[in-house]
């Protein structure tokens, strides 16, 4: 006899977990490893314009989570509903933006007006308002989508092709177009009927596993918050098979405690894009992410990296109402992390300095000359990751980069302190962010003269 308790279950769940993938994969569901199909599409890339603003404004008001999960949800449901609506597809959420696929340029087009027509012109928070605009590209030609990954660590859909290099070339080129005050929204378009959801074990090894046991539990799926975050960007070698690269990546990124968060094949070439602290923190984030790189080039996976750290935003982001939603992180240090990447010459793994100082003593790393990236007030410091500690003949670490403020504060401290004037320096920061590091400096700058004891 089947339990009907539990059969009601397993379809609840699949229906949360069903909008973490696109309505291509998932009527197609179970699939194999290495399973390709190319069709002829058009794929639109938008690019919001001013989002980037918008999570940084909200990260340090007491509510910003929740704030920025209300606007997520204002801005993709129109845009979602509006490629539903038009019969697309979203096949990924590209940080700012969507990658969304057609069947011809006519229905792309319309989409694209009426993205723009529901979109928010202005996005009003506790932290002021936020202008919203669209950038939008289109390239017609083949498409190809591709199943990569480990059953057990995790498993990936890919999307390349013509179509979508000649979208991505377009939208580059692209002049932001601003949203009309009244926000119009598009009719949603519920899934074609009997397109019923995948099972649930067809569907979870494309989720974090964290996220699955949460809805399983019977949480919400709407998960979200800011917290500490390492993010690694891997340039993957030109040449080599896709699945074996990946496959030989999961369990080197699973031993250091990260998550693949994306496989992605782009203008910027093949990249694996790997969360440190989230879904699951550890508390020495930083350091379990360059141990991960270091191996990862060690193994000839590695063709060029780089990392960054900082508050971002975690969590759900889209809009599951309109049955299209993913697990992805938000923030100026996802863009920084890719931005290292692009610059760092072959084999080379280059470091925010924010990261550079959670490090501490434990890695090798080379001072290079500060970067200047968009978004940005000044240039970033930047540093070569090159070896764990214990494998450097002379340790070369120098001052934390980027603590310059704390560092005279401290030094004001010390200072005033003595001739029977106690002093109090307390620092204060979430784990993994640098302090024992920051304290390290701060007690070989201190001339302490005489301790008197009791």
């Amino acid at each position: 006899m089947v339990d009907s308790t539990a059969a009601s279950t397993s379809d609840l769940l699949a229906r949360q977990l069903a909008p973490y993938v696109p309505r291509w994969l998932g009527p197609r569901l179970p699939l194999p490893i290495g399973y390709r199909e190319t069709t002829a599409a058009t794929v639109l890339v938008a690019d919001l314009q001013g989002f980037t603003a918008l999570t940084q404004a909200l990260a340090p008001e007491p509510a910003g989570a929740e704030e920025l999960r209300a606007a997520l949800e204002r801005i993709y449901t129109p845009l979602i509903a509006a490629i539903h609506a038009h019969d697309g597809d979203v096949i990924k959420f590209t940080g700012d933006g969507v990658l969304a696929a057609f069947p011809d340029d006519v229905t792309a087009a319309r989409a694209a007006r009426a993205m723009l027509a529901g979109l928010p012109a202005v996005i009003e928070t506790p932290a002021g308002a936020h202008p919203l605009a669209l950038r939008v590209g289109m390239g017609r030609g083949p498409l190809t989508w591709e199943i990569v990954g480990t059953p057990d660590l995790g498993l990936y859909w890919v999307a390349s092709g013509p179509a979508l290099a000649s979208a991505l070339a377009a939208e580059a080129g692209a002049a932001p177009l601003r949203p009309s005050p009244a926000g119009h929204m598009p009719t949603w378009a519920p899934p074609l009927p009997g397109h019923l959801p995948a099972a649930v074990d067809a569907l979870a090894p494309y989720l974090p596993a964290a996220v699955v046991a949460r809805m399983a539990a019977g949480f919400s799926g709407w998960v979200g918050e800011f917290r500490t975050l390492t993010a690694a960007f891997v340039a993957l070698p030109p040449g080599g098979d896709l699945q074996t690269l990946v496959a030989r990546a999961l369990p080197l990124v699973a031993r250091f405690g990260g998550r693949l968060n994306e496989v992605e094949v782009g203008d910027k070439g093949r990249l694996l894009v790997i969360l440190f602290g989230a879904p699951v923190a550890h508390g020495d984030d930083a350091a379990r992410g360059a141990g991960c790189l270091l191996a990862l080039r060690e193994a000839g996976i590695l063709e060029r990296g780089g990392m960054a750290l900082g508050t971002q935003y975690v969590g759900t982001v889209g809009a599951p109402r309109v049955d299209r939603c993913t697990y992805t992180a938000l923030g100026p240090e996802i863009n920084l992390a890719a931005r290292l990447m692009q610059v760092a010459a072959p084999g080379e793994i280059l470091i925010s300095g924010r990261v550079w100082t959670a490090l501490g003593l434990r890695f090798v790393c080379r001072e290079r000359p500060a970067l200047p990236v968009k978004g940005w007030a000044a240039p970033v410091p930047v540093a070569r990751l090159e070896a764990p500690e214990a494998a450097a003949e002379v340790p070369a670490i120098g001052d934390p980069l980027g603590r310059e403020t704390e560092l005279a504060l401290a030094a004001a401290v010390i200072a005033g302190a003595g001739a029977g004037r106690p002093g109090l320096l307390r620092l204060v920061g979430e784990a993994g962010i640098g302090k024992s590091r920051l304290a390290t400096t701060i007690s070989a700058r201190a001339d302490v003269t005489r301790i008197d004891r009791p």
